[in-house]
């Protein structure tokens, strides 16, 4: 069918050209087909046996044998009738040809519409999801803009309660400092006391102690001159008592008539009188000496508390500090640690 309709498409255009009386074409214009070039040259040949047979006067003997001219034109008419027939049919067929390719390329077409519907339908199903995800996108973006927003309305609040924390914590590092410092100045104060205390110590008791050994030199002078005294004492009244009864002989001698015995006894007795008298004295003596270094030995406390006095002051002219001055007010008042403490509280405070 389609090399009919090609070669009906040939007849009816021979030479290349198209007829515009050719039923076959009706209004339609057909281009010249390469694959129909067989059915193109009969036609053409046939073309020419008409346009001979129309055009020119052809002299010639008839013959019975030969058909006349009128046979010759209805011959051609015949051919010319069949040929435009054939040429009907064949553009016919390849009407039909033209359709069905049309119908294919319609269907072809139809199914590129079909996929390009689907594809459609895949765009459109792509959009409405890319349009859910932009509105999903757009809500999720409102919403950080809605958080966003208290966010930013609550920069303030939070760098004021930041402020304040910071400002607190500004001050309570400052308090704490300047208590450590306190602390510190107070404990280098109580040190200092302490020392000069413990160096007017010192010099007081270097500056008493010669008084002291002056006054333990004395007592013990004292103590001595007493015990000799009281040694004497205890000799003056043995010889007072041998001389008593030495002279009680002498008077029993002299009743007895012997006189030079009586005179010799009576003559010790008053020896160990005269000896226990002095013995008596040098008792006396040394009692009053006792008594005169014991009542001086107060002296020496008052020479040593003076002399310590001034020992004390020279090494220590502030003498024993008063208390501290209370601490401004917010901050803690320096406490003093016992001594065994303080040696500790100072580093840490430092």
């Amino acid at each position: 069918a389609g090399a009919q309709a090609r070669g009906a498409v040939c007849l009816a255009s021979p030479f290349g050209k198209v007829r515009k009386d050719s039923p076959a074409l009706s209004g339609r214009l057909a281009a010249p087909d390469r694959g129909c070039a067989g059915a193109r040259a009969m036609t053409r040949r046939v073309w020419l046996l008409a346009a001979v047979a129309l055009a020119q006067t052809v002299d010639y003997v008839e013959r019975p044998t030969y058909p006349t001219k009128g046979d010759a034109i209805e011959g051609v008419y015949g051919v010319t009738y069949t040929a435009q027939a054939a040429g009907t049919e064949a553009h016919a067929a390849g009407a039909e040809a033209r359709a069905a390719e049309a119908t294919s390329v319609s269907e072809q077409a139809h199914l590129k519409a079909t996929r390009s519907q689907i594809a459609n339908e895949a765009y459109v199903r792509q959009g409405i999801f890319a349009a859910k995800a932009a509105i999903r996108a757009k809500q999720r973006a409102f919403e950080f803009a809605k958080k966003a927003q208290a966010v930013v309305e609550s920069i303030p609040k939070l760098a004021q309660a930041e402020a304040e924390k910071a400002a607190k914590e500004v001050q309570e590092q400052a308090i704490a400092d300047l208590n450590a410092q306190a602390q510190e100045a107070a404990n280098n104060v109580w040190a200092a006391e302490k020392a000069a205390e413990e160096l007017a110590t010192k010099e007081a008791a270097e500056a008493m102690e010669p008084f002291r050994q002056a006054k333990l030199r004395n007592a013990k002078f004292a103590v001595d001159y007493l015990t000799k005294a009281r040694d004497f004492g205890e000799a003056t009244n043995r010889l007072k008592d041998e001389s008593v009864k030495v002279a009680n002989d002498a008077v029993a001698y002299q009743g007895k008539g012997q006189v030079v015995i009586a005179q010799r006894l009576m003559a010790q007795a008053h020896d160990l009188m005269d000896k226990a008298k002095q013995l008596e004295g040098a008792a006396n003596g040394m009692h009053a000496q006792a008594v005169k270094l014991h009542q001086g030995l107060i002296n020496y406390d008052l020479v040593a508390d003076g002399a310590g006095s001034y020992a004390a002051y020279l090494a220590n002219p502030a003498g024993k500090r008063g208390p501290l001055p209370d601490v401004p007010q917010g901050l803690a008042q320096p406490t003093h640690a016992p001594e065994g403490e303080a040696g500790a509280a100072a580093p840490g405070a430092a």
